[in-house]
């Protein structure tokens, strides 16, 4: 018998647009899967099928007794690590990460000439910056930030028949004022349905009826002949800002939306009159 989730496995690609992007200093950086990228980033196009790979390495030192038994092992160091290799070989936002933006210079197309990219390699210290990484599977989104990254390693570059010209570097990572170097934001493919139901107070001359949603109840019996807008309000408390609402005239019928699903019941036991009921039926 299968023991494996398959709605926890991930096998991630980015959208057609690319899925990696620099992030220009003084923009403030997502910090959830679907927020929309901060405008201004610099999109550095597609990359190889080995997608991108992050290594996060912790040196430990061994600490041993007289017997030469191991006892203690003390981290030294955190180094993390990601690696790209960039396809766009000729898109001047990737030659500024291995080049430094400084050192590129772009000429615009004219009648004469088409654009013109110059490089200069030089021993300057390579530029720190943020990126932001998103890839998806289905409807589930993963985003990586990364929030001050340096070129480290470039490869070499290879200008020969039958194959492609890449860019291949790896980052060093930095951490941030919180002491991360990236953080990663995943949003699952569950979200909550919307239930709608139909309050219905009968034969009732007084009292109130408790209200609950998925068995927790509201904080306190509302009156048989409460106006919609505060059973709204009633649920709101429970529920939070947003999550509810109630339409109807004091006295029902009310219409109940719960925007985040689940399950209305109301006891209503402490209703006064020959008969009193309180019904509660999905709409």
């Amino acid at each position: 018998m299968a023991h494996t989730n398959v709605k926890n496995t991930f096998v991630g690609v980015p959208k057609v647009n690319g899925g990696i992007w620099r992030v220009p200093s003084g923009i403030a950086l997502p910090t959830t899967a679907y927020a929309p990228r901060p405008s201004g980033c610099i999109r550095l196009g597609g990359v190889s099928d080995e997608g991108y790979t992050y290594s996060s390495e912790r040196q430990t030192d061994k600490k041993k007794d007289w017997n030469g038994d191991k006892v203690r092992s003390v981290q030294t160091s955190k180094d993390d690590t990601l690696e790209i290799t960039f396809i766009e070989f000729l898109n001047p936002a990737v030659m500024a990460l291995a080049h430094g933006e400084a050192n590129v210079t772009v000429s615009p197309a004219t009648a004469e000439h088409g654009t013109h990219i110059a490089t200069r390699s030089v021993a300057d210290q390579l530029d720190h910056g943020a990126f932001i990484i998103d890839t998806f599977d289905g409807k589930v989104k993963r985003r990586r930030v990364v929030y001050d990254a340096q070129a480290d390693k470039i490869d070499p570059v290879a200008e020969k028949p039958g194959d492609w010209s890449v860019q291949k570097i790896t980052f060093d990572l930095f951490p941030n004022s919180q002491g991360s170097t990236n953080d990663t934001y995943t949003e699952l493919d569950d979200k909550l349905s919307p239930s709608s139901w139909t309050v219905t107070l009968t034969d009732v001359t007084g009292g109130t009826f408790l209200p609950a949603v998925n068995g927790t109840p509201v904080a306190s019996g509302l009156p048989n002949n409460v106006a919609a807008s505060a059973f709204q309000s009633a649920l709101t408390t429970l529920l939070g800002a947003g999550k509810a609402t109630v339409t109807g005239s004091a006295g029902g019928p009310y219409a109940v939306a719960l925007l985040d699903g689940g399950v209305l019941t109301a006891d209503g036991s402490l209703l006064t009159g020959s008969g009193a009921a309180v019904t509660v039926e999905p709409a």
